[in-house]
């Protein structure tokens, strides 16, 4: 894809009016105004959180794609970079407060290892058993923020609770605005692949989604799981780093931090080519990206350090 046609395939989504509104001005500081009278409604200790997280002077988000040069047309997955922005600290507050819930559902998978781990549960499948698989398309921008918000609120057994998430939730998702050139747009519907929360909300949509409808269905699935990208809310693990274009190159890390937040950590280094980080300076070479980026966790463990992890490392 050149850049004429990626401007083109940028230009026919922010055209449809369903998911995006142009703006007429950068809107950034009465949001500013909005988002500190909304913070007064939280603990001290949360707005101080929140407050360090996000930047004194934050920017637009970033609207760029990424190119699915696997299928016909070469159709681009919007991604919306939050990094800089004003709902950074926000979002990543709210994707704390989601974590417990999102995880717990029934048919939660964090990654590969959970997944064979609860076909091991089920043991030997019957003769006559079918294997279905399912995918969501566009999954993030396909859901109205009603939907979405109602969801979170059925997921959420305290009552205050909930109407505060959604509250939250519902700030993030209905002031997400970004730039793509030089002009500026909303997102007016769903959530946007970029921002933190955006994983785990999703998933809590989906979770819902399928209990009302598993839960009308005469016949249950023996086994029913679903698996989103980037809600892997693994901590204290030994990670492999994998290469699809160079099979032969491999980079062992070790994070305190969820793994989800480590790889997206990994993700801007590539975008930004920070070639200064072992990570950044490999996927920046000719004819690779994020995309080629491939994980796998080696061991998770209730290390007590970053000396235990790094111990565990070198094994």
């Amino acid at each position: 894809m050149n850049k004429l046609e990626y401007e083109q395939e940028a230009a026919r989504q922010l055209s449809n009016t369903t998911f995006y509104r142009p703006l007429s001005s950068d809107p950034t500081e009465d949001y500013q105004k909005k988002l500190h009278h909304l913070l007064k409604k939280l603990p001290e200790k949360a707005q101080e959180q929140i407050c360090t997280d996000t930047c004194p002077e934050p920017r637009p988000e970033a609207f760029y794609l990424l190119p699915k040069i696997h299928k016909p047309g070469n159709p681009g997955c919007p991604i919306i970079s939050s990094i800089g922005t004003l709902t950074v600290g926000l979002s990543g507050y709210v994707d704390s407060l989601l974590r417990p819930y999102a995880t717990s559902t029934p048919s939660y998978l964090c990654d590969t290892i959970d997944f064979l781990r609860k076909l091991q549960s089920i043991g030997d499948l019957p003769e006559n058993t079918i294997l279905v698989t399912m995918n969501a398309e566009a999954l993030y921008t396909n859901f109205p923020h009603k939907d979405g918000l109602q969801a979170l609120r059925n997921s959420v057994p305290d009552n205050v609770m909930a109407n505060l998430v959604a509250e939250l939730c519902d700030f993030v998702l209905t002031h997400n605005y970004f730039t793509f050139g030089y002009n500026i747009y909303l997102q007016i519907s769903s959530t946007a692949m970029g921002t933190l929360m955006a994983p785990l909300y999703a998933n809590i949509y989906m979770a819902d989604l399928e209990q009302h409808f598993l839960s009308s269905r005469p016949i249950m699935p023996q086994l029913y799981l679903h698996y989103t990208d980037d809600t892997c809310t693994s901590t204290n693990v030994i990670h492999a780093i994998m290469c699809q274009q160079c099979p032969s190159a491999t980079y062992i890390d070790q994070t305190r931090q969820s793994l989800s937040k480590r790889i997206n950590g990994h993700k801007s280094d590539i975008r930004n080519h920070n070639i200064q980080k072992p990570v950044g300076e490999h996927f920046s070479l000719s004819n690779h990206s994020a995309t080629d980026l491939k994980v796998a966790i080696l061991k998770q463990k209730n290390f007590k350090n970053r000396l235990q992890r790094e111990t565990a490392e070198l094994e």
